[in-house]
């Protein structure tokens, strides 16, 4: 079976606004919108969701990440286990494309290369991580305040609370590890 890489690519966009997450807490989420608009060419709703995948262009195979595309609150307390995976194995040869799904229409926000060694994963890893905790800001700023209250409407199929902890746990344990390895 042969996959193309497709999706339209928005990497290396030097209009890219970078915030703070406590930046992207006050502004309404209208802008923030805006910004993704602008910058990536669709609007965040709710029933927008994340992917990574992998694409081995030897074999023409491609891997998807925690079974397929994952809802926001889902994909942040998953994008961790993404990066453990890229650093610890030698993946020359492979690409890894973050991408934000809305309907059919999806972007590919971030694309590198895997690498032979950790050194090498560790820098290129760096561009993709700085966008995904940027866009993953966002999304999170568009559905909370700085009280860390309801915004906006999320989801049918999930509880606020449910995507009250799952930002949470972003905050205290996952955005840290992600930031650390930018």
């Amino acid at each position: 079976m042969s996959v193309q890489i497709s999706g339209e690519n928005k990497e290396n966009n030097n209009q890219v606004t970078y915030c703070s997450l406590e930046e992207y807490l006050k502004m309404d989420a209208k802008a923030i919108n805006e910004l993704f608009d602008n910058e990536v060419g669709i609007k965040i709703s709710p029933g927008t969701n994340y992917m990574i995948s992998v694409f081995n262009p030897s074999n023409l195979q491609r891997q998807i990440y925690f079974n397929g595309a994952q809802p926001l609150h889902r994909f942040i307390s998953q994008i961790h286990n993404f990066i453990e995976d890229y650093l610890l194995e030698n993946n020359k040869g492979r690409i890894y494309i973050f991408s934000i799904l809305k309907g059919t229409v999806y972007i590919n926000a971030s694309i590198i290369d895997g690498a032979e060694t950790e050194n090498e994963r560790k820098d290129k890893i760096k561009n993709m991580l700085k966008v995904c905790v940027n866009y993953l800001d966002r999304c999170i700023a568009i559905y909370m305040n700085e009280q860390h209250k309801k915004k906006q409407a999320y989801r049918t199929d999930t509880t606020f609370k449910e995507l009250e902890n799952s930002i949470n746990e972003y905050i205290k344990k996952v955005r840290p590890i992600l930031v650390a390895n930018m």
